[in-house]
């Protein structure tokens, strides 16, 4: 797999001030597809900072989300693209 930065996906939240709120993430796999092939990847295990619960300071908050990518041995160079999933926000 090419070497490159990894970053968590950054979210940020805005709503009623000093609100709390809930955040969902995917509990199966996302699948990553090579872009010019057929070869895969999974990422599983997602995490969030805040973990599971947040609250809004001042009316905005800001989420990263993450989870373990499963790379194989001689998995194939490329650039994978994921399917679709969600990462939801809910006020408490």
């Amino acid at each position: 797999v090419t070497a490159g930065t990894v970053t968590a996906a950054h979210y940020t939240v805005t709503g009623s001030l000093v609100s709390t709120f809930a955040i969902t993430l995917p509990s199966t796999a996302v699948t990553l597809t090579r872009a010019s092939g057929s070869e895969t990847m999974a990422a599983t295990s997602f995490t969030s900072t805040p973990s599971g619960t947040g609250v809004l300071v001042a009316g905005t908050a800001d989420i990263y989300v993450g989870s373990t990518l499963a790379v194989a041995a001689g998995q194939v160079a490329g650039t994978y693209v994921s399917s679709p999933f969600s990462v939801t926000v809910n006020y408490n």
